[in-house]
């Protein structure tokens, strides 16, 4: 039986927000895939050759923080890519690169938040809190107004920090980032929601046809 297709994420969060946002989208009516939690950057990046081989020609997503350096990210997936017998670009391509080549699986990598700046999944998340929302800049400034000296996040966090600080602040305190599609605190029809749910749409349109 040939295997559904495959989007690996990081975390639980990243699958919790991916699943809800693309079930706001019809997508996971639209189309039969899986979506694998792996338990972190690294593994994801270890396991990655294993389930290109393992995934047959149906199509396989990696979904990936940029964390604080893009460029050597990217130059891992490259590399990575290259040896599996691809041609990656020498970029992320900014809507999301879906690669076709004959006798491999399409492959398709987005690199959070936007495939061009450094960050992470709260990034992305952050960027679907609609323009109108008064406490999104709230909660920012009051997370960067914390002295360093009692902080207890790292700087890399900061952007974790502050998007559990506003969900803390929603009517139902405590959320999880997923469940902000549910309740509206979240857009998915935000321009960043909208290019990512294009670039899942193309990745498992480019499947075999039966």
């Amino acid at each position: 039986m040939t295997p559904a297709p495959l989007l690996l994420v990081e975390g639980l969060n990243d699958r919790h927000v991916v699943q809800h946002l693309l079930r706001a989208h019809g997508l996971l009516l639209d189309f039969d895939f899986r979506i694998k939690d792996t338990g972190g950057d690294n593994p994801l990046i270890v396991t990655l050759p294993v389930e290109i081989r393992a995934t047959g020609l149906t199509p396989l997503g990696v979904i990936v923080d940029a964390d604080v350096d893009l460029q050597a990210r990217w130059g891992s997936l490259s590399y990575l890519l290259k040896k599996a017998g691809y041609a990656p670009p020498h970029s992320p391509d900014s809507r999301g690169l879906v690669l076709v080549q004959d006798d491999l699986p399409a492959i398709g990598v987005w690199v959070m938040p936007d495939n061009q700046l450094p960050g992470k999944l709260e990034d992305f998340v952050a960027r679907l809190v609609p323009d109108q929302d008064p406490l999104l800049p709230m909660a920012n400034q009051a997370t960067r107004s914390i002295p360093k000296e009692v902080r207890r996040f790292s700087e890399p966090d900061l952007a974790k920090a502050v998007i559990h600080n506003w969900l803390a602040w929603q009517e139902e305190p405590g959320s999880r980032m997923g469940e902000g599609f549910t309740k509206k605190y979240l857009d998915p029809k935000a321009p960043t929601a909208l290019v990512f749910v294009d670039w899942v749409r193309r990745l498992l349109a480019a499947g075999p046809t039966e």
